[in-house]
């Protein structure tokens, strides 16, 4: 969730019940969220402990083939999936919606395929829903929303098997392991004092302060390109000290150059030689560009174009984004950060070797997978806060001998049920076995 908080503090192992506010203290937007997302964990849980992993009502998202061109429609209503709803209010066919959503766009004969919905949470702000603000405020933004995005998956299987059980079946497994491996990224943060010969600048924590930034923040650590850990062309990743809240709105653009609506809040606004990122509803994931020219009359960023691809096309229905990250390059043998297309290199390591070092005495490590080869996904994230309270320090879990303990990825969080298998046969007709759970289930 890329927005402007002060810190994320639901964590289910409590087992909190709610939130109780006092009378005369200090509210915080943390608190707020916290019961709400107490609110839904223990709904999410209801709904899978009664219908499972997904199912819907009636002929909700029902796959229906079309033998002619080796396509099939998906029909509207309600599903549930992992606990959460999702909706279609119209039927529609599979090949209208998979090159918009990267999926495989040609079913080959006699080649059976699993169809399945992939559900997730993404954040919306006023900079994708301008009604979100209240025009009274003269541009100010207030709070955001979520909103639960879907797309209908295809996967190649081996067969078209009964789809009884399929979720406890070896197919299913070999999907999942696929499209949501197990091995996807493990951090652990610290902050370390600095040696005086690499401070930058003096600020207003004591000196002997572990995290030396002048203000609390929330740091965000995003993978950007997907892959293993190589310093040749593997995953990268990117960070924020805002939470990569840093965003305005784009509204033209020509060329290398884009008009914004505003050049950011005090000094969480745009300079030269920050690396950005243009996004819109069609386009999530962009290359990151080097800002080379900022003129805050004409509200005006220019950007380098000539060592990378080509900007987005500006379209205002889209809703594009103009969002900054904060890495620089440093010098590897102080856990500098190698920097390639804007986003730093992915090193992994173990005890005191790759601590990437990325400001204000805070540092962060990629572990190895404990098994295998872990595979970071695009979009993947960690966040944590940096307070200058206690002589500065960076909330992470530690283990019993004070140590940071390696954590997974926060998000972004993937739930999968199973449509159906389909398989379209050369010499004719169509093998197809439904997988999804109709609602009301039947009693037992």
């Amino acid at each position: 969730m890329k927005a402007d908080f002060s810190r994320d503090s639901f964590d289910s192992m409590k087992r909190y019940y709610r939130v109780l506010m006092q009378q005369g203290r200090v509210q915080m937007d943390a608190d707020w969220n916290e019961q709400i997302a107490i609110l839904l964990y223990r709904m999410e849980c209801l709904v899978t402990d009664l219908i499972g992993s997904g199912g819907g009502p009636n002929r909700s998202f029902e796959i229906v083939p079309i033998e002619s061109t080796r396509d099939f429609t998906v029909l509207k209503g309600r599903f549930y999936v992992g606990g959460i709803m999702v909706e279609s209010d119209s039927d529609f066919s599979y090949s209208s919606v998979a090159k918009e959503s990267g999926e495989i766009t040609s079913l080959k004969p006699d080649q059976p395929y699993l169809v399945f919905l992939d559900a997730w949470e993404e954040l919306v702000t006023n900079l994708q829903d301008p009604g979100i603000a209240d025009v009274a405020l003269g541009g100010l933004d207030t709070t955001a929303r979520t909103r639960i995005a879907w797309r209908v998956r295809v996967q190649p299987v081996p067969q078209v098997v009964p789809c009884t059980s399929i979720q406890g079946e070896p197919v299913w497994k070999d999907v999942m392991d696929r499209v949501n491996p197990s091995n996807n990224g493990l951090l652990v943060v610290r902050a370390r004092e600095l040696a005086t010969s690499h401070e930058r600048s003096p600020c207003i924590t004591p000196p002997q302060a572990r995290y030396r930034g002048a203000e609390n923040q929330l740091y965000r650590v995003e993978i950007h390109d997907g892959g293993k850990a190589d310093d040749a062309s593997g995953a990268t990743f990117k960070w924020s000290r805002e939470n990569g809240s840093v965003a305005v709105a784009v509204l033209e653009g020509s060329g290398d150059t884009l008009k914004v609506a505003s050049l950011g809040r005090d000094r969480a606004g745009f300079q030269p030689g920050d690396w950005v990122e243009v996004t819109d509803d069609a386009h999530p994931h962009q290359p990151l560009f080097r800002v080379t020219v900022v003129d805050p009359a004409g509200r005006r960023v220019t950007v380098d174009t000539k060592t990378q691809p080509q900007l987005i096309d500006i379209q205002p229905d889209l809703h594009p984004v103009l969002r900054r990250w904060d890495q620089k390059p440093g010098a590897e043998n102080v856990g500098g950060l190698r920097l390639r297309g804007g986003a730093a290199v992915i090193r992994e390591g173990s005890a005191e070797r790759n601590w990437l070092a990325l400001e204000d005495g805070v540092e962060i490590q990629f572990q190895p997978a404990r098994t295998g080869t872990q595979q970071y996904r695009s979009g993947d994230y960690w966040i944590f806060p940096a307070r200058t309270a206690n002589d500065g320090e960076v909330i992470w879990t530690l283990d019993g001998q004070q140590k940071p303990l390696p954590q997974a990825p926060m998000g972004v969080k993937h739930r999968y049920a199973p449509l159906g298998i389909i398989s379209f046969l050369s010499k004719g007709g169509v093998d197809e076995r439904p997988c999804r759970q109709v609602l009301p289930l039947t009693p037992l």
